[in-house]
């Protein structure tokens, strides 16, 4: 496997950096996930989320994206397996990879919500509470 490896640190982060813009390219749910992303971002930046809010709010980006990214791989290596030709088992295959990303897509907004509902309550009760400093 040796000459697979990448050659130094350099080459690697470079493959990998390939990798993520080539899913950014070819998955039109990647591009909207991560706009939903950076508008939840801002939100929480409006609704002056602190430190541990923010972690948290990562911490889920990541999830829903890395799930999609998992989801991805799964196709590609099984279209490329069975070279465009129906399988079932290769429907099955995406089919359980895609039922992942609305999985943890739907836990991710359930905490989501519970996230936001507390600030955006502070937001509208509290009469010293403003969006930016």
């Amino acid at each position: 496997m040796s000459k697979y490896r990448a050659k130094n640190v350099q080459a690697s982060f470079q493959y990998a950096l390939n990798g993520l813009a080539l899913i950014y390219k070819s998955q039109r749910n990647i591009r909207i996930q991560i706009l939903v992303a950076l508008f939840t971002v801002l939100l929480g930046i409006l609704l002056r989320f602190n430190a541990v809010d923010f972690v948290i709010l990562a911490v889920l980006i990541t999830l829903v994206l890395s799930a999609e990214m998992i989801n991805t791989v799964i196709e590609f290596i099984l279209d490329s397996l069975y070279k465009r030709k129906y399988s079932r088992i290769a429907r099955f295959a995406k089919d359980m990879s895609a039922g992942m990303v609305l999985f943890v897509t739907a836990v991710v907004i359930l905490c989501g919500l519970v996230l936001f509902s507390y600030k955006y309550y502070l937001f509208l009760n509290d009469g010293v509470y403003y969006l930016w400093y």
